[in-house]
């Protein structure tokens, strides 16, 4: 067995993300057989038994030896490697903590398809409950917003959808298995219907979930189940134009030299100085921490829309107040 596959064929790829595949490949890290590995993972065998003929035609698992027992015969099966990981080739890039697919070509199809998994800090109790009922402490509030719970079993499994006219849908689903020293594995897949412009919104999309998800694991890190007042502002018009996140940067006094890591001084709306942690930085995205919140930077005029900004707070902050004083603040920006 290999230490580590590099998968660079997109159908490869695309076999080795389906979320049954994925676990039947993690038990096959030992050699096993349909029979012993649909008991595992709670699947009938002959299910298994097809999907295990879809990785071993793509070369992810192969055949050790045939065994008998008495009139049967069974095909004892180990994966090709210890890890998989793919290649940017394949899917087009991958994020920090992600894996991104599409499914359908823009002009074929409206589908879409986004895949993100890794380790999160925190049991998986607290990962779901953090996916599930506190997303406003690293997303934005979801009441009311989501459709019907297909499958609703905590702490392991959960997935919502809502559906619309035309064959509209979103999808999600969230998978999440225990790792040790308190630590889960979380695979979280988005998928659905982008009505138009396919190719910008998928862009935008995939490049959010990556932010989001780093931002769920700075909560779970950081400020895990401490109560959370959220706030979200909006830019004017202006702000879509080349270059309005670069005035944002400019108006929080970040160097254009600030890296993930870096502890920088910064004006916050409310706070006559802070220092804060950048936890997360790109092109569209920055991610500051303090010791009492979490601040989101968007440069969503990368792709068409104004920037935007959210507030995490979890040091008891009026969220009249704070809301206003961040959509002041960024709106003279662009005065």
């Amino acid at each position: 067995m290999l230490d580590i596959a590099v998968i660079d064929g997109a159908v490869a790829a695309e076999a080795s993300l389906d979320p049954i595949r994925s676990r039947i490949l993690a038990e096959l890290g030992e050699p096993g057989s349909a029979t012993t590995r649909a008991a595992r993972i709670s699947l009938p065998r002959q299910k298994v038994n097809y999907h295990r003929s879809e990785l071993e035609r793509h070369g992810l698992v192969e055949m050790l030896e045939n065994r008998c027992r008495g009139t049967m015969t069974g095909r004892v099966m180990q994966a090709t490697a210890a890890s998989v990981v793919v290649s940017p080739s394949a899917l087009g890039g991958v994020g920090p903590v992600a894996t991104q697919s599409k499914r359908g070509a823009p002009t074929m199809s409206k589908e879409f398809e986004i895949v993100c998994e890794g380790e999160f800090p925190g049991t998986p109790e607290q990962v779901w409950d953090a996916v599930t009922t506190e997303t406003a402490a690293w997303l934005f509030p979801t009441d009311g917003m989501l459709g019907e719970d297909l499958v609703s079993e905590r702490p392991t499994h959960h997935v919502n959808r809502m559906d619309g006219a035309d064959g509209w849908f979103n999808r999600l689903e969230q998978v999440i298995e225990a790792r040790p020293n308190g630590r889960s594995f979380l695979r979280w897949v988005h998928s659905g219907v982008f009505a138009e412009d396919w190719d910008n919104q998928y862009d935008g999309a995939s490049a959010h979930t990556v932010f989001y998800l780093h931002t769920l694991a700075e909560y779970l890190k950081h400020f895990a189940g401490r109560p959370v007042v959220f706030a979200s502002v909006d830019g004017p018009a202006a702000s879509t134009t080349a270059g309005a996140f670069d005035l944002v940067k400019a108006a929080l006094g970040l160097a254009a030299g600030a890296a993930a890591g870096d502890s920088v001084p910064v004006a916050l709306p409310g706070i006559a100085s802070d220092v804060a942690v950048v936890d997360f930085w790109n092109d569209h995205f920055i991610g500051l921490r303090t010791g009492d919140a979490l601040y989101r930077f968007f440069g969503r005029n990368a792709f068409g829309a104004p920037v935007g900004v959210t507030v995490h707070h979890f040091g008891g902050a009026d969220a009249t107040a704070l809301r206003d004083s961040w959509q002041d603040w960024l709106d003279r920006i662009f005065d």
